[in-house]
């Protein structure tokens, strides 16, 4: 039996067609062995995309929890700001009423010492009028 094959070996057509299994077995194995190594390669560079969106999701949490703190403190300082705006607001309005019962204050004293001073010259210059009703200053 293996002198029949070593005699259909030595054929020409029949060492052509087995070489040319041998090639096309060699082709075929090297693109899997090409094809295995394109899908570790791609098995790899999904594990490292992976853990690169899990370091990238946990920095940007790590962002969005400093930017909502932040935020917070942000907004309670302007609150903060607006009641004492208000605080400022009430104050002046509060002066402006006491300015203005100061100037009429002020009104008041000045008519009343307007008043005085008249009496007064009025007095004065009936104590200096001789008896024709002419003053002489």
């Amino acid at each position: 039996a293996l002198d029949a094959l070593s005699l259909l070996e030595a054929m020409p057509s029949v060492r052509s067609a087995k070489s040319s299994i041998e090639k096309a077995h060699r082709v075929v194995f090297d693109q899997l062995l090409s094809a295995d190594l394109r899908l570790r390669n791609l098995s790899t560079s999904v594990e490292t995309l992976s853990w690169t969106k899990d370091v990238v999701s946990l920095k940007l949490s790590a962002r969005c929890e400093e930017l909502e703190t932040a935020l917070g403190l942000e907004r309670a300082a302007n609150e903060h700001l607006r009641m004492q705006l208000r605080e400022r607001e009430e104050s002046m309005t509060l002066l402006r009423f006491q300015i203005d019962d100061l100037r009429a204050q002020r009104d008041a004293m000045s008519n009343e010492l307007g008043l005085v001073r008249g009496e007064r010259d009025h007095r004065h210059a009936s104590r200096e009028s001789p008896a024709g009703g002419q003053t002489t200053l």
